[in-house]
């Protein structure tokens, strides 16, 4: 009776060949294995004549406007002007109830004549030597007082009526009529309304290239109204955080159809002039700054300190740092690194046919490898031989 060969048994066997077969495969020469190589993409720089025309977003403001407070402390008797009202130049805005000090004035004034008369009667007295002159000055001196009171009076008596410093609107109103106030009580803010600006920030890269009275166009987003204006204002002075600037633009007629606080979009326009421009991609920024790589003669990345200006149509204008017809890196950073050698995409193919060639006698084809010595090759030579040794097994 013949022995019978397990199924385990001839799987077990089959796994062990194929192992062993596997182990003994040498793995492809380094002669075979195609160098590595960092392939990128560069432009190269060069002037191109262009302006800058830049968004801002910025707001509306009253350039000219005053709060209104009282000095003297009262009851607001008159208060006809609320928000949004019209109001011309010294128009009565408040008015408190000064009546205590009008009849404080009242008795003042009769004080005054008396001193007056006092005075005239001294004086006769005197020439008539009934009278020394220690009284004439003493009633000189206590006519003097009485008038300096009433020029205190008269003074005190103005601050109970406010008038309008300027024809505006009233754009905020804090007391009505019968409030009891106290003194320096901000009572209203009046705005003259053909002061309106807009107020945009500007990044500290754009400020160069601006200029006074340089026109713009005030876009207000909510209608998509546009308005002709120009910059009225740079502020010297930077935000600290942000790195923006102010700059203040005048409408060149002002609508009358726009409110303060209103958000607005200001597009200026820079002066045209050549500027080399680059990809966005290719700028980078760490730590120590702006910087790009450029492919120098040698074949390698070299890293470039460089300083950068306006955003222009998808690139970005670079002032510093890059030369014409510089090679500037635009792809293929992973991995990139200082004085890395590196191959720019395109030349790849045509470098790597002419080695090739070059390595073949005669520059003819180079002959397909034996499929024998192949890994496929031999893993089927053994697979066939092991199935071979299993069926004697078998049989």
């Amino acid at each position: 009776m013949p022995h019978r060969i397990s199924l385990n048994f001839l799987i077990g066997m089959l796994g062990l060949v194929i192992m062993i077969t596997a182990t003994s495969i040498t793995p492809a020469t380094a002669a075979d294995k195609k160098k590595a190589i960092h392939l990128v993409e560069v432009t190269q720089a060069e002037a191109t004549k262009s302006n800058t025309a830049n968004n801002w977003y910025g707001s509306l403001y009253f350039n000219e406007l005053v709060n209104i407070y009282n000095q003297e402390k009262g009851r607001i008797d008159s208060f006809p002007f609320k928000e949004g009202d019209y109001v011309k130049k010294n128009q009565v805005l408040v008015h408190l109830d000064d009546r205590l000090l009008r009849a404080e004035k009242t008795r003042l004034l009769a004080q005054i004549s008396q001193a007056k008369t006092d005075l005239n009667r001294i004086q006769v007295l005197v020439k008539k030597q009934a009278l020394g002159t220690n009284e004439l000055d003493q009633a000189k001196t206590q006519l003097a007082i009485y008038n300096a009171e009433k020029n205190l009076l008269d003074i005190r008596l103005s601050y109970f009526t406010i008038n309008a410093p300027f024809s505006g609107i009233v754009t905020d109103r804090f007391a009505n009529e019968g409030d009891a106030v106290s003194a320096q009580q901000h009572l209203l803010t009046l705005s003259n309304d053909n002061s309106l600006v807009a107020k945009v920030q500007i990044s500290e890269t754009a400020l160069p290239s601006l200029k006074m009275n340089a026109p713009a166009t005030i876009i207000i987003p909510s209608s998509g109204e546009k308005y002709a204006g120009k910059i009225s204002r740079i502020y010297p002075k930077l935000h600290p955080s942000t790195r923006q600037a102010t700059v203040e633009i005048t409408f060149d007629s002002i609508p009358k159809n726009l409110y303060s606080g209103q958000s607005v979009l200001a597009e200026i326009k820079g002066a045209t002039k050549d500027r080399i421009l680059i990809p966005l991609a290719a700028l980078k920024r760490d730590g120590d700054g702006e910087y790009v790589f450029l492919l120098k003669e040698d074949g390698k990345a070299h890293r470039q300190a460089v300083t950068s200006s306006a955003y222009i149509s998808g690139k970005v204008e670079i002032t510093s740092g890059i030369k014409l017809n510089d090679k500037v890196i635009t792809r293929g950073f992973l991995g990139l690194q200082n004085g890395k050698a590196v191959k720019v995409s395109g030349e790849l193919d045509t470098s790597e046919d002419t080695a090739t060639q070059s390595e073949t006698p005669n520059n003819k084809p180079a002959t397909k490898p034996d499929n024998a010595n192949t890994f496929s090759g031999r893993l089927s030579k053994t697979w066939n031989s092991t199935l071979n040794k299993i069926k004697d097994m078998v049989n």
